[in-house]
């Protein structure tokens, strides 16, 4: 048997079950899904969110009740993430859009980096795009600070996120401070204009000092810029991901890493009928075959949701034929 072990972490899985199941009379049929989590052993994991999750995978010496130490291991000068995003108004909240959402052009992000700069520069601080729209802070200091990554709010509302602790006074004032600049960006106005999402706030976070161990991984398959910038920040061979398990070839043993973002954006819209559809062609192309190898090409196949949870498939697993489906709506109860 192949000494391979593979991690599959689908950010923002299950994130919208418990609202749906509240909302509608009936959550996507997922027969397929159901059987394969009905035949794995639940885990709980140390950390939750999709972002302590990934650094965990990559460092499971990671210390889950200390401020996430992303910003370091992305960039030596930085010292918190700070990434473009859209808050939406409505009556009661601001929801957040993360970056992803608002396909920035690199022309736009230049500009709006220019324009942050500008106003940072003599407080002595710079903005420092890493890529896309994310980005991050050099010259601040973050001592003390407690931050709600961006995964942990996309698609919903951040009062309730915005720290009340006087050390974080001065993080709020900054986010207010340059969302005003955001806002008189001409760029941001261009978009506006033509019905697209200004990029109205940076969402601060990340802004932990642990320094890194080992890479407990040695391969890591996505598409997703932080997981693939973290995994070249360790050492990783990063590949980006293939459309189905079928389509690279596998490492001969170790551990694999793949970072599946296929439920993002159904999740951050609140489309239950776009996450169904996902879903089934993440459990066609990814969980089913993968499932399959184990025993074969694998030794283990561990599915991690990124809130707490996961499932992991051994050669026994596919033996537990009595075992009862787990279904969505059992699903929807631990998370609503």
């Amino acid at each position: 048997m192949s000494g391979l072990q593979v991690d599959l972490l689908l950010p923002l899985a299950f994130r919208r079950l418990g609202e749906w199941a509240a909302g509608f009379e009936s959550l996507p049929e997922l027969p397929e899904l159901a059987a394969l989590l009905g035949r794995a052993r639940a885990e709980r994991l140390p950390v939750r969110g999709s972002e302590a999750t990934l650094l965990w995978c990559l460092d499971p010496d990671l210390d889950p009740d200390a401020e996430l130490p992303a910003a370091r291991r992305l960039h030596p000068e930085a010292a918190c993430c700070a990434d473009l995003v859209h808050l939406q108004a409505d009556a009661l909240d601001l929801r957040l859009l993360p970056t992803d959402a608002l396909a920035l052009a690199g022309e736009e992000i230049a500009a709006l980096a220019a324009e942050l700069n500008a106003h940072l520069a003599p407080q002595g601080l710079r903005w420092l795009d890493l890529g896309g729209g994310r980005g991050a802070l050099a010259g601040l200091d973050t001592t003390g600070w407690r931050t709600v990554p961006p995964d942990a709010v996309a698609g919903g509302g951040v009062l309730a996120h915005l720290s009340r602790d006087p050390v974080a006074a001065a993080a709020n004032r900054l986010f207010t401070e340059l969302q005003m600049v955001l806002h008189e960006a001409p760029v941001n106005r261009a978009r506006e204009a033509r019905g697209a999402l200004p990029a109205n706030a940076l969402w601060l976070w990340g802004a932990g000092g642990q320094p890194p161990g080992p890479p407990a991984v040695d391969a890591l398959w996505s598409d997703d810029p932080l997981a693939r910038w973290l995994g070249e920040a360790a050492g990783l061979a990063v590949t980006p991901l293939p459309a189905r398990w079928a389509d690279a070839p596998l490492p001969a043993a170790g551990r694999l890493l793949v970072v599946h973002g296929g439920l993002r954006a159904a999740a951050v819209a609140d489309d239950m009928p776009a996450w169904g559809e996902a879903m089934d062609a993440l459990c066609r192309d990814w969980l089913l075959p993968a499932s399959r190898a184990v025993g074969r090409e694998l030794r283990s196949l561990r599915l991690l949701a990124g809130d707490g949870r996961a499932w992991r498939w051994r050669p026994v697993a596919r033996w537990r034929w009595w075992r009862r489906p787990l279904p969505l709506a059992r699903l929807a109860e631990e998370v609503a």
